[in-house]
């Protein structure tokens, strides 16, 4: 199957205004949750874009984003440095559009983001993957998606590798 991300050239819309740092190899991914409300998104990210901006990023700060229609959207280039997780941004960021808190992650971003896994796993050799909330105690960002994709093995989301769930990077046990 061929995965189809839109690039950073055809959404957005305002250009860059500084150089952003190169990272020589994503050694592994961090998903998250944008935390906006899913009405925000119109098949359009670039007031995610705007947003990041306005907190003194130069470009959005993670690598993929993915709407509530499943749409991929590439944000930082693959070799450049993230702006997603304090610490960890030499790591990829995905970030599924909605607040998981308060709203219903739709089936086509769960179906995305584990081709998008598949992708990074097949293209690049990024098997290890973790949640922000794993790396930082005071945020639920992708608790929900865990919940999702990982705790409920029974409903076998995941189809490569088997043992995908041993791929899961603990930094501190979740509380």
């Amino acid at each position: 199957m061929k995965l189809y991300i839109i690039k950073r050239e055809e959404w957005l819309k305002k250009g860059l205004t500084g150089r952003v740092n190169k990272v020589l190899k994503h050694s592994f991914y961090v998903i998250h949750h944008t935390a906006t409300s899913q009405k925000e998104y119109n098949g359009d990210i670039n007031y995610l874009d705007r947003m990041h901006r306005e907190r003194g990023f130069l470009l959005i700060g993670y690598h993929f984003i993915i709407g509530v229609d499943g749409k991929i959207f590439e944000g930082r280039k693959i070799g450049e440095e993230g702006a997603h997780t304090k610490r960890f941004n030499h790591s990829l960021g995905i970030a599924l559009i909605g607040n998981f808190e308060e709203e219903n992650i739709e089936i086509k971003q769960i179906e995305s983001l584990l081709n998008l896994m598949n992708f990074l796993d097949n293209h690049f050799l990024i098997k290890k993957f973790t949640f922000h909330f794993i790396l930082n105690e005071n945020t639920l960002c992708g608790r929900k998606i865990y919940e999702k994709i990982i705790k409920n093995k029974n409903k076998k989301f995941f189809n490569f590798p088997e043992d995908l769930f041993y791929n899961l990077l603990w930094v501190q046990p979740p509380k």
